[in-house]
């Protein structure tokens, strides 16, 4: 009888613990840096260079590696000796600057202007901006 009691108890625990809802704490990249590391056509050696690194890859095109890079992997990177160029010193921050809603919801359409890219549109905005027939 007790042991029964015991396994309807944990029985139950363990349903709540698995029923529980989990909080999804939202990512900021704040303080990553993405770079674009000049291959050469050696990206296997380079990514081969890259063991031990905790990155996320973004593009490959045989003469580029673009990866992201966590604050805290940012000094072994650097360390490595690579050839590269920072294309984001703080991906969090980019990220915010993009998004901010643009100032105005009355464009200019025009092909040389291409500040229609510098901030995100909501789909209005892209309706008002793409001529109707």
């Amino acid at each position: 009888m007790k042991l029964n009691i015991l396994a309807s108890v944990l029985t139950s625990l363990a349903v709540s613990i698995v029923a529980t809802p989990t909080v999804d704490v939202p990512i900021t990249y704040e303080g990553y840096r993405v770079v674009r590391i000049k291959t050469n056509g050696r990206t296997p050696a380079i990514v081969k260079s890259l063991e031990g690194l905790k990155y996320d890859e973004w593009n490959s095109d045989g003469n580029n590696f673009d990866i992201a890079i966590a604050p805290d992997q940012i000094a072994k990177f650097t360390s490595l000796g690579l050839d590269f160029i920072t294309l984001h010193e703080n991906l969090g921050s980019s990220i915010i600057a993009e998004s901010k809603p643009a100032a105005s919801s009355k464009w200019k359409r025009q092909a040389e202007d291409l500040s229609w890219y510098d901030s995100y549109h909501t789909y209005g905005d892209h309706i008002k901006y793409v001529p109707s027939r």
